[in-house]
């Protein structure tokens, strides 16, 4: 007669050998006692109760197995070891295999026997619940009073939670510092991958990794739990709350761009635009119009270069700019513009459930609209003075200090300082430079002259009898606005003499 064949199920919630062994050892004397055949070993080591067993593991195997008829009884220590929930026993019984346990035998081919079984494992899932409240209650008595709970790893921080890994800690400070320069998280993380900089308990660097970095409220020492940040004295910050701050406003930002589909290859793809219909340009053999080819038409080295002398002007003239006005209130106009989007829909849902008149709703979605327009305008000239100090404020603070006043002779210095830093900058970085200081434009013809790129600031400072730096900008290059080679800009007329 052929010996029943035994399925050995042995799990704990901790990866320790030694408790798998004791299992054995235990499960093995049951098997020799009945005088049956051990068919294969079951083992979940580092399993908990409280957490769904997937696809992967031994447990999965196990009904696989019981399943295809290769095992006649399953053998356990007890059934909290091999059963989670009442589901888990009425699963593994559809199989037709029985269940013995040192602990109690149950035969769940009877009547008796599935009650018995069943009922244990309703005890056993009360228990492990009962189990789950307590340490859910812990955990947040633990995050209100600041005390960060066990968990996976965070990087940049030891297993405690409390704790900065030096040089992990130095790659936070950098992702946040470079967020808040305006650089696009592709490009943070094509940099990380080309310095081969280790990511931690990830793969591989990207942008969801960088992003959550950049936003996670532990790094500047809060402790979270259930997405609620909690101050904390027992978690060191990585970086300061205010650099935090900032970074949170540059990435709710809504006019923070980025491209979808495809990485571009060229300078200019989707960022200038066509003079004649206002649709972006694409690059095919040239720079050309995505609505119609006849529209426009530039040679991608000419039109890189007048984009090139563009930026260096806009660099000058916001740079200046940024030391007498400042940026502006990024976050309050971004509050603003969540606050102004939030009304939209409200608006909208309040239409069309019929509390609001149609006639009376156009109009405020109209006002609504409006005011969030005007919002975004304000945003994309904060960035564009972002992006000027940013991409260059060292250098400028170098070479200008404190001074308003400056020689030609000096202009021509700190541009040729600024197109050489413009020339280091990596394609990514160019782009982003572009986006937040200039707009370009290339009209119909062949003429050189026919690409306009101006500065996103309409704004000069305060003129100087010595040479003002916008007053200098104005006779090299037009007031905000440079032109292709091969043509003299046009000169606006000063006040008091006749156009």
């Amino acid at each position: 007669m052929e010996s029943t064949r035994a399925g050995l199920y042995v799990r704990q919630s901790l990866k320790r050998d030694e408790g798998i062994d004791r299992q054995l050892r235990r499960c093995r004397s049951l098997v020799d006692a009945r005088g049956w055949a051990e068919a294969d070993v079951y083992s979940d080591n580092d399993t908990s109760a409280t957490k769904a067993r997937n696809a992967d593991t031994q447990w999965a195997r196990l009904l696989a197995d019981a399943e295809a008829g290769r095992i006649d009884v399953v053998v356990a220590v007890n059934l909290d070891r091999l059963a989670r929930s009442v589901h888990d026993i009425l699963t593994l019984s559809a199989t037709g295999v029985g269940i013995a346990t040192l602990e109690g035998d149950l035969d769940t081919t009877t009547a008796d026997g599935k009650f018995r079984a069943q009922l244990l494992a309703s005890l056993a899932e009360f228990e492990t619940s009962r189990k789950r409240e307590r340490q859910e209650r812990a955990n947040a008595d633990r995050a209100a009073r600041g005390r960060p709970n066990p968990g996976r790893r965070r990087y940049g921080m030891q297993p405690d939670g409390r704790t900065p890994v030096p040089d992990e800690a130095a790659i936070v400070r950098r992702i946040y510092d470079a967020v808040a320069d305006g650089r696009s998280l592709g490009s943070i993380v094509r940099e990380l991958q080309a310095e081969s900089v280790p990511p931690g308990t990830a793969s591989s660097w990207s942008n969801r990794q960088v992003r959550n970095i950049a936003m996670n409220p532990a790094y500047r020492g809060a402790v979270i739990h259930r997405g609620v940040a909690y101050d904390s004295d027992h978690v060191a910050p990585i970086v300061d709350r205010e650099v935090w701050d900032k970074v949170q406003t540059v990435l709710n930002d809504p006019t923070r761009r980025t491209t979808p589909g495809n990485s571009p290859k060229h300078l200019l793809s989707s960022i200038a635009t066509c003079a004649t219909c206002g649709a972006t340009l694409f690059y095919r053999n040239a720079y050309i119009c995505r609505a119609s080819a006849a529209h426009c038409y530039m040679v991608e080295e000419q039109a890189d270069a007048a984009v090139r002398e563009g930026v260096a002007t806009a660099v000058l003239e916001i740079g200046e700019i940024q030391r007498s006005a400042g940026g502006g209130n990024h976050s309050v106009l971004v509050a603003e513009h969540a606050r102004l989007t939030r009304a939209l829909t409200a608006t909208a849902e309040d239409r069309d459930m019929g509390i609001l008149p149609h006639d009376v709703a156009r109009e405020r979605l109209r006002t609504l609209t409006s005011d969030r327009t005007a919002i975004e305008a304000e945003l994309q000239a904060v960035r564009a003075a972002q992006a000027a100090d940013a991409m260059l404020v060292d250098l400028l603070q170098d070479l200008l200090g404190d001074a308003r006043t400056i020689s030609v002779a000096d202009v021509d210095a700190i541009r040729v300082a600024i197109l050489d830093r413009y020339d280091a900058l990596d394609f990514d970085r160019k782009r982003e430079a572009i986006r937040g200081l200039v707009t370009v434009k290339i009209h119909k013809g062949r003429a050189p002259d026919r690409i306009v790129v101006t500065t996103n600031f309409d704004r000069a400072a305060p003129v100087d009898p010595e040479a003002d730096l916008t007053s200098v900008l104005s006779g090299m290059t037009g007031e905000g606005e440079s032109r292709g080679p091969g043509r003299s800009p046009r000169r606006a007329p000063r006040e008091g003499r006749e156009a």
